[in-house]
């Protein structure tokens, strides 16, 4: 495996992946929860080498998802880099075009107005 430059977006993935919370993947790794949130977000002063993360990899059975690997730091990265500024205004707009109000067009997509 060449050195993966987000190996905290590959273990949150694959955490999600399996279906288990920040609580129940920490217990599994023998880990808590505070180290494992802090690798997935990059921050703080936790860290994982190699070594530990093939360990972690293992324990979360993603040998069978490793061709995804790059796919999954792609996509997250890509997801960062957009610009969400004016969704709200985006959506309020085509909204108005459509003379909607606002409980109308929540009811159509099946949300909450708020």
């Amino acid at each position: 495996m060449e050195r993966l430059k987000h190996p905290g977006l590959v273990l949150r993935h694959l955490r999600k992946t399996q279906g288990l919370s920040l609580q129940q993947a920490a217990e599994k790794l023998n880990r808590s929860a505070g180290w494992l949130s802090e690798v997935e977000n990059s921050r703080g002063r936790s860290t994982i080498d190699r070594e530990e993360f093939e360990r972690v990899i293992g324990l979360l059975n993603g040998d069978k998802h490793r061709d995804m690997f790059r796919t999954w730091i792609s996509n997250q990265l890509n997801l960062e880099r957009v610009d969400r500024t004016f969704d709200g205004a985006v959506l309020k707009h085509v909204r108005l075009k459509q003379e909607l109000r606002l409980k109308e067009a929540a009811k159509k997509l099946g949300m909450s107005s708020s």
